[in-house]
């Protein structure tokens, strides 16, 4: 098979890998094609058919791209992360260092790099979300083994990221919208503008290993693959997988470089200005799942390079590292969720915990059901104390998320307590309608939101906003008029400027009380005193100064709830992996253990086999009921509507078994507690660590360069027969010195002793 180059070949003279040969690939001299001129306009220039958009939303659409043009496309990765600090930890080995990087090494040699390989990880943001907060350690501890590893994050536009949401809704639901042309062509255009700022910033002929993360950038990696067919391309679903049929074969085809005449004619025809046409569109090396079986609800299954790992936490970041009663009191106290102390027998309450935003998936109906028909059966004294906890993110500007959250307070007040003793019903002082709370978290804070302000209103350029927001956090201990003030009176705003500032409503969000702000200090100082690498001097400066922002004060709030809750659940019925789940069980803290209650669903079931929790499959039927309960619901239900709704709901066999789990965890003895926190916090540690993660990483990129294809073992294996799909997903399971290899649906095999 003959390939030609793209913008200035393959790897060569000049290139430190100097690639002169891959096995099964022969050579050939580059067609230089890299143009000057921006993105965007060399997008405009291009004579691209659309089917969807007409030439105006094009022109459109292209401005709002170019509008949205980050400074850079790579995500400056300045973190401390490293290898040892695992090691200090006790959480890893000098061997398993020395195992990634054989492994590694494997990959170098296997695909002829004589210098450091260049990886690079693409998607779609570097703010919010498990892929955004994963891949930050991810880069940094593979440049810890050596490799050349960048994180590049693409440009976007309002029509794309809807298209893309759309997208990310349909994979997971068969009975979803299906896509249509427009949003397609919206898809295609940014993916192209993308790949033309990758070779202009990034050479793609320099990338030796292209790892994409979700759909988003999906396109970038089926260009880079047809005009860099060296370049070993990656792709990575980090979400439950059960398509729409248009969203699904759209997915598949880009993957398997399968382009088909008008849908994909955007991208047919930038490869025809390149010299290449559709029969050459290369097919990624490596596709990355949760599950197996995600792999085939995508026809994927028989692909050679499908690869199952789990995401990832990282257990030394400072949201997971250990924290005080101090912490926990003062955060229970800001909400309301007990009193200040004022004697020494004031203590927290037991509650019940589920940290998820509040959506259908989530099952925040059938939790509260279950909740009041579970205290039922507690003895008196639990009954009169008992507390349960839903934490989401603030809904914001997301109509639906509002609602949600609205009709969920309704129900709690409409609440039939006559089954319960007087003093727990409805004005009674233990009221169990005031011991549901609802708490929807501010992820900004005052001094952010005036950045954001700032930005929205100054019109100064990027580098000066950046300078200014930096000297608007250095003053975060102040309120909002001082800090106007102060930067007004060093002339870094004008004095109209910060009128406009000022006006009214002022910027509000969320913030530490003083007991908290202490508390966190002294979470801090014990860390350093461990060397724990969350416990860092800079971090402790920024809280004595105030200046965390909204999404660190909501770590810490979150890590106090977790960490302090006698029974965390997550009634989940979709799930891509359930990184809540993980955060949950890997906390503990002395004389608050908890018990995990969980669905079967998603990548929750692989963490179960290996953490101890009690867990509830929940049949497709009564799923299917549950969304329909939330997709019919009336803007405004009468109170016969909602106690017939409670009714149903508490008949289902799923929340039947919540019910039974919910006072099995509040009734065990502590010591049993105890027991499960403990080996659930080491099932964490050993099988869904960041470093871990790193290692089913390059076992990932093994598989894709076929590390393993020339043993004798192999060659025997596969004589005569299409390559079978590899399984490179070994764990410790409970804390035992066995390995433990996965079948994808969470069942797992010993397989070496070691």
């Amino acid at each position: 098979m003959t390939f030609k180059g793209g913008q200035q070949g393959l790897h060569g003279v000049g290139h430190p890998n100097g690639l002169k040969h891959i096995k099964g690939v022969k050579m050939a001299e580059p067609k230089s094609s890299l143009k000057t001129g921006s993105p965007s306009q060399l997008l405009r220039d291009l004579p691209l058919p659309l089917h969807g958009l007409s030439q105006a939303e094009k022109e459109s659409f292209i401005s709002a791209l170019s509008a949205n043009h980050r400074v850079a496309m790579d995500v400056k990765c300045q973190t401390t992360m490293c290898f040892q600090r695992f090691i200090n930890a006790e959480m890893m080995s000098e061997q398993d260092v020395q195992d990634m990087k054989t492994l590694f090494n494997s990959v170098k040699e296997k695909r002829g790099l004589k210098g450091p390989p260049r990886v690079v990880f693409v998607n779609a943001t570097e703010h919010g979300g498990g892929v955004a907060e994963m891949r930050l350690d991810t880069v940094a501890l593979m440049r810890d083994l050596g490799a050349q590893a960048k994180w590049l994050v693409i440009d976007g536009a309002d029509a794309f990221y809807k298209s893309t949401v759309h997208m990310h809704e349909g994979i997971q639901n068969p009975r979803y919208a299906p896509l249509n042309q427009k949003q397609i062509e919206y898809f295609h255009l940014t993916n192209v503008a993308n790949f033309l700022r990758l070779e202009q910033d990034h050479s793609p002929a320099d990338i030796d290993i292209l790892w994409i993360d979700d759909p988003q950038p999906i396109g970038i990696g089926l260009i880079v693959k047809t005009l860099f067919p060296q370049t070993l391309v990656i792709w990575r679903c980090h979400v439950h997988v059960d398509a729409e049929e248009s969203i699904g074969s759209f997915v598949h085809d880009l993957v398997m470089g399968n382009l088909r005449d008008g849908r994909d004619d955007v991208i047919t025809s930038f490869l025809k200005d390149r010299e290449y046409d559709k029969n050459h569109a290369g097919a990624f090396d490596a596709v990355v799942f949760h599950e197996e079986h995600f792999a085939a609800n995508l026809k994927m299954a028989d692909h050679p390079g499908v690869h199952v790992m789990p995401p990832c936490i990282n257990p030394l970041a400072f949201k997971n590292m250990l924290i005080n009663n101090s912490l926990v009191e003062s955060t229970l106290v800001k909400y309301g969720v007990m009193q200040p102390r004022v004697t020494r027998s004031a203590c927290v309450p037991p509650f019940v915990l589920q940290v998820s935003r509040f959506d259908p998936y989530k099952g925040p109906l059938e939790l509260i059901t279950a909740f009041v028909e579970a205290v039922k059966q507690l003895p008196v004294s639990q009954q009169l104390e008992v507390v349960l906890v839903m934490v989401s993110s603030l809904p914001g500007d997301n109509p639906s998320g509002v609602r949600l959250a609205r009709l969920l307070q309704e129900y709690v007040d409409t609440l039939d307590l006559s089954a319960f003793p007087e003093v727990m019903q409805a004005g009674g002082p233990n009221d169990l309608r005031k011991r549901i709370f609802l708490l929807m978290l501010d992820d900004k804070t005052p001094w952010e939101r005036l950045c954001e302000r700032l930005a929205k209103i100054s019109g100064f350029d990027p580098d000066r906003l950046a300078g200014v927001g930096k000297e608007i956090q250095e003053l975060a201990e102040f309120g909002i008029e001082e800090i106007v003030d102060r930067l007004e009176t060093s002339g870094l705003v004008s004095p109209d400027l910060a009128r406009d500032l000022l006006k009214d409503p002022l910027p509000t969000g969320v913030a530490y009380t003083p007991e908290q702000k202490s508390a966190t200090q002294q979470v801090l100082n014990e860390a350093r005193a461990r060397r724990h690498p969350g416990g860092t001097a800079v971090t402790a400066r920024r809280v004595e100064r105030g200046s965390l922002n909204g999404k660190e004060i909501n770590a810490f709030e979150v890590s106090a709830l977790q960490s302090s809750a006698m029974v965390k659940v997550q009634f989940s019925s979709k799930e891509g992996f359930g990184l809540t789940v993980t955060e949950s069980l890997v906390k503990q803290l002395p004389g608050y253990e908890g018990v995990m209650v969980t669905t079967l669903v998603g990548g929750i079931r692989a963490q179960t086999a290996v953490c101890e929790c009690l867990t509830i499959e929940y049949p497709p039927e009564e799923v299917a009921a549950s969304l329909a309960v939330y997709r019919s619901l009336p803007d405004h239900p009468k109170k016969t509507y909602w106690v017939s709704l409670f009714k149903e709901i508490a008949s289902r066999k799923s929340v039947a078994e919540l019910i039974n789990h919910i006072r099995h965890a509040a009734t065990m003895s502590d010591a049993e507690r105890v027991r499960m926190s403990k080996s659930a916090r080491h099932g964490v540690l050993a099988n869904f660590s960041t470093w871990v993660n790193v290692h089913n990483i390059l076992k990932g990129m093994a598989l894709a360069a076929q590390v393993d294809s020339d043993s004798k073992e192999n060659k025997a294996s596969v004589a005569n027969k299409p390559r079978t799909v590899k399984r490179l997903n070994l764990c410790r399971r409970n804390g035992d010195q066995q390995w433990w290899q996965s079948d994808g649906k969470g069942l797992f095999a010993k397989v070496v002793t070691m």
